[in-house]
């Protein structure tokens, strides 16, 4: 089942841009002290409660930040974790956990059905057969409650309430967005139709 939850440009950009700086919340922390110096009491109570809870409404971004800065080391980075690849190198060389949300694209899992790119030999286990897009279980995960813009240009978010695969969890946002990045590069090294990007013996497509 799936619950779609569509709104105009302000709510996306509240729910899909990142937070603030530590130094961007101080300042509107200090500055809502400042002008409650010139108010009633009730006014007073108004304008820090609001910095109060502005703060508040990014404290959970501490990991994501923390993620941020360990992609920023690339020579250290755990084969577990999801990771924007962005060459036919990379994408090549992908670890296990990667090579999952690769081949969930559907230009890609097309092509490899077809038989025109390898899907990394036997390492990559496709256990959802020949579905695409939302038909299929990872896309389903990438996607779920990922805020997209529409042809529109409003927003829209799907929420996907099915139950996780055994050993899954649930995708942090950035994850979803590093592999839909990923997606891009791959999509635009696939219609070059030269290198396959999921050959490990760095082999052409076709």
């Amino acid at each position: 089942m799936a619950n779609v939850i569509a709104g105009g440009a302000d709510s996306f950009r509240a729910l899909a841009y990142a937070a603030p700086s530590q130094s961007t919340l101080n300042f509107i922390t200090n500055h809502a002290m400042q002008e409650t110096q010139r108010l009633t009491d009730v006014g007073a109570q108004w304008v820090s409660g609001v910095g109060n809870a502005f703060v508040g409404l990014y404290q959970n971004t501490v990991r994501t930040v923390g993620r941020a800065i360990k992609k920023l080391y690339n020579s250290y980075w755990d084969a577990n974790d999801i990771r924007c690849l962005t060459t036919v190198e990379e994408i090549q060389s992908a670890s296990l956990v990667n090579q999952r949300w690769i081949m969930a694209n559907p230009t890609a899992r097309r092509l490899f059905h077809d038989g025109i790119i390898d899907g990394y030999s036997t390492s990559y286990v496709d256990h959802g057969g020949k579905v695409y897009g939302a038909d299929h279980y990872d896309w389903r995960r990438v996607h779920d409650g990922l805020v997209l813009e529409t042809n529109e240009g409003g927003w829209e978010s799907t929420e996907y309430v099915e139950a996780l695969d055994e050993g899954d969890r649930h995708l942090e946002l950035d994850e979803k967005n590093d592999i839909r990045r990923m997606w891009g590069f791959m999509e635009a090294i696939l219609a070059k139709n030269e290198d396959d990007p999921t050959s490990i013996h760095n082999e052409p497509m076709g």
